[in-house]
């Protein structure tokens, strides 16, 4: 039984729009550190937030820090559905440029 499907490596190598490897490898990696900087934000300007007269303390800044971690576990859980609903690549950029933003 043979498959057609535009989207495989195959069918890419034969059109010549197959990327390099180091490519793909160096946009993930700057996914990946786009995506942990908003951890580097919060852990830099955390003494400066409980400075502010709203009440936060250590408890309270630190369920907010975990609440990424409970936002990365869903998204992480639904990325699969939604990838093979709309494409990886058009979910990766999604991503991307929800988290970014």
């Amino acid at each position: 039984m043979t498959t057609t499907h535009s989207g495989t490596a195959a069918e890419a190598a034969k059109t010549g729009r197959l990327r390099p490897a180091w490519l793909v490898i160096l946009l993930c990696w700057l996914i990946v550190v786009l995506d942990g900087y908003d951890l580097i934000v919060y852990g830099t300007t955390l003494p400066h937030i409980m400075r502010e007269p709203w009440g936060l303390d250590g408890t309270a800044a630190g369920f907010m820090g975990s609440l990424v971690f409970v936002g990365a576990l869903f998204g992480a859980l639904g990325a699969g559905d939604i990838a093979d609903r709309l494409g990886r690549r058009n979910t990766v950029l999604a991503c991307g440029l929800v988290f970014t933003v």
